[in-house]
């Protein structure tokens, strides 16, 4: 997973919209609606969500480590590299929230996940990086 700050998820910007996915990814294998009112398209190996607005919420895909810039950082040692650089991290509601890598206003986000262990939710939105074990 390839996290630019402020930028894009697996290089998609976060102000993608549903119809810049469609034009870069094709149709998706299934478009569904979930309890919290986001549109999600799957494409097997990742998943897109928007809000009715088009806005990207969420990306959902799993991959063995997170990488920022020139560095990767294993999912099971994410949060202790949040918190060892980013000073401003928090814990809120049981996410480890990091605004240092967070986007701002926009929005976009994760669920990350090591193949061999549990999966971790990260979710890049208004208030930053929030990290929880899934």
């Amino acid at each position: 997973m390839h996290l630019q700050p402020y930028e894009s998820v697996n290089g998609v910007p976060l102000t993608a919209t549903r119809g810049d996915i469609i034009r870069a990814h094709g149709q998706p294998r299934s478009e569904s609606r979930n309890n919290v009112g986001l549109t999600a398209l799957d494409y097997g190996d990742v998943v897109y969500r928007f809000q009715d607005s088009g806005r990207l919420e969420e990306v959902t895909t799993r991959a063995e480590a997170l990488h920022l810039g020139t560095v990767a950082v294993p999912f099971r040692d994410l949060a202790a590299f949040v918190q060892s650089s980013d000073d401003r991290a928090f814990d809120r509601a049981g996410f480890l929230v990091s605004p240092r890598y967070g986007d701002g206003l926009r929005t976009g986000g994760a669920i990350l996940g090591d193949s061999a262990g549990p999966p971790l939710r990260a979710r890049v939105g208004g208030d930053g990086l929030n990290i929880c074990p899934e």
